[in-house]
């Protein structure tokens, strides 16, 4: 069944049920064949992985975590620390270092530790892109003013950052061994970026005039406010330092809030999970009314790792903004997911597990003072036992990019071979190979829904053939109906194409520009799209900017090789983000 039709049945029982109330990459772990040594031993062999870490320096005198904890930030885990950390840093803490940080087995200690465990620490706490933890000595004023940093304060002023400008200016803190049955692996650790407090006061009145304070709740504490009740085929209430939603009919759900009220932008992030595998559901309420019976609903349903973006309207009708798309960032079964949404004007972000898998643009509830829940939905399951943990809502601001992908992790982006083309994951880039001449052929980018003002960059380059052609297409409503930015490095020409109901329509004509590298050479493409407003850009460079209003809104984008008249042709892509224009 279709989640728009279960989504039907789920709001059409509204009236009976509950009413109240998401950098060096480490280097892979070497295979060698255990020889025996001339004296009947086996030769172990020692392999090292380097690993990038942030470091937050506790020195005086504006002590750094101290002064988070005293802000709210206490009952935070320093995965959640870094999150706020690098959405203020204005991209000093790269959203892939974060990601890389998000992909840490469950159980390591960034999720688990809280930042008031550290509270008086003597030194800096260092975050490790593999999830560990470690206490250093490192000082940012020992590093800021140095050749090869860079020192700026953060968006909001609560911190300092000092970074390393390059690879070579990154900062060895120690190694970590562990013994495996082949030999030794060490983890060395380097520190790209120092977060600290120089201990200066200041005032941002005009920020903190409407603010509204953070909200954080580990549901240690029954009395922290949120709703607890039971119906018929549903139970909500505080269990075990986490939050219940119990659901013992089909077709059925319940939600719970503390009806706290929320920012004009806000973050809205928390763990979930099932205890038992079923085809039921779990996800966050936003921008709701007292009785939600407006906002908007993000739910995940793991055991098909789909999820659905809906709107509840004022009529009792629903919008469904994405329905059921799969992403295999979703863990499976009873598995955690760490699921979060931003709401920055009318803009709605929608991620899992640290990765973004859904953005739309819907103005219907925007603004201070709505509210958010907690829902599950039974489906055909019987019974369904949802529980969340670790949750928050706090003011955040627009971070970019939204979207970043260097293709060192393989399962997300398109794989198959048709005979006339394949794509495929090679040696840390994304490939589109192809055999016949005069042919093309298209990735989609893994992500839901679009923006009417969005940047997308892409580093993109021949690999194979001298008459190979790329470039994004945008706008995408289908395989008919898009917008085509095509490149032919070898005469270092682009045009920017129509494709009208399957038929190509001229935008602008074949031009030459020599901010173009030729043949092989890797070519830094963007597109920026305001509105009806197109730019385009090779390394830096705009090509050209026209106005064309087809193919506005929600659209997804894609990458595309294709081949004129010799095969075979092979693209490669690498270093892919998306933005939202500020």
């Amino acid at each position: 069944m279709k989640t728009a039709l279960r989504l039907a049945l789920l709001m059409a029982n509204l009236g009976l049920l509950l009413t109240a109330a998401l950098y060096l990459a480490g280097q892979p772990v070497q295979s060698a064949p255990l020889t025996p040594s001339a004296g009947g031993q086996l030769a172990m062999d020692t392999y090292t992985e380097t690993v990038l870490t942030l470091n937050l320096s506790n020195q005086a005198p504006g002590r750094l975590i101290n002064s988070l904890i005293s802000q709210g930030h206490g009952d935070d885990t320093l995965f959640e620390v870094l999150g706020y950390l690098k959405d203020q840093s204005g991209g000093g803490i790269p959203d892939a270092f974060y990601q890389d940080v998000a992909g840490a087995p469950v159980g390591r200690d960034v999720f688990t530790a809280h930042l008031s465990d550290y509270a008086g620490l003597e030194g800096s706490l260092e975050i490790g892109a593999d999830g560990s933890i470690h206490i250093r000595s490192l000082r940012g004023s020992t590093y800021a003013g140095k050749p090869g940093y860079e020192t700026t304060p953060s968006q909001d002023g609560r911190f300092t950052l000092t970074y390393a400008q390059a690879a070579e200016n990154y900062i060895y803190t120690g190694s970590d061994f562990s013994h495996l049955p082949g030999g030794d692996m060490r983890f060395d650790y380097y520190a790209f970026a120092i977060a600290w407090d120089e201990g200066h006061t200041v005032f941002l009145p005009l920020a903190l005039r409407n603010a509204i304070p953070c909200f954080t709740d580990d549901f240690s504490r029954p009395e922290s406010g949120w709703y607890e009740g039971a119906g018929e085929g549903w139970r909500v209430r505080y269990l075990n330092g986490e939050y219940q939603i119990q659901l013992t009919a089909a077709d059925t759900w319940a939600w719970g809030s503390p009806l706290h009220p929320l920012p004009e932008d806000y973050r809205l992030e928390g763990d979930a999970h099932l205890t038992t595998s079923v085809p039921g559901g779990y996800g966050v309420l936003l921008s709701g009314n007292e009785t939600m019976q407006t906002g908007y609903a993000f739910i995940v349903f793991p055991t098909e790792q789909a999820y659905v973006i809906v709107r509840r309207n004022s009529d009792g009708t629903q919008t469904t903004l994405e329905d059921e798309d799969f992403t295999s960032v979703i863990h499976a079964g009873t598995a955690v997911n760490r699921l979060r949404v931003d709401r920055i004007g009318a803009s709605l972000h929608a991620y899992v597990n640290g990765v973004l898998v859904a953005t739309w643009e819907d103005a219907t509830y925007m603004g201070a003072g709505l509210h958010f829940g907690l829902i599950a939905y039974s489906y055909s399951a019987s019974a369904v036992d949802a529980r969340f943990d670790n949750f928050s809502a706090c003011q955040t601001a627009l971070s970019n990019p939204l979207f970043v992908e260097d293709f060192g992790v393989t399962g997300r982006w398109y794989e198959a071979d048709h005979g006339w083309g394949q794509f495929s994951y090679q040696d840390g880039e994304y490939e589109i190979l192809i055999r016949n001449v005069n042919s093309w052929g298209f990735a989609d980018v893994p992500l839901e829904g679009g923006l009417p003002r969005f940047a997308v960059e892409v580093d993109a380059r021949v690999s194979t053939g001298a008459a190979g052609i790329y470039g994004i297409n945008f706008g995408q409503v289908d395989g008919d109906n898009l917008y085509h930015f095509r490149v032919y490095p070898g005469a270092q020409q682009y045009k920017l194409l129509k494709l009208v109901n399957g038929a190509w329509v001229d935008l602008t004509a074949w031009a030459v520009n020599p901010a173009i590298n030729d043949e092989t050479g890797t070519n830094r493409l963007r597109v920026e799209r305001d509105g009806a407003q197109i730019r385009l850009y090779a390394n830096g460079t705009l090509l050209t900017s026209l106005s064309d209003s087809s193919y506005l809104g929600n659209q997804e984008l894609s990458l595309f090789g294709m081949s004129w008249t010799e095969t075979p042709v092979a693209v490669r892509f690498d270093n892919f983000t998306l933005s939202e224009l500020p």
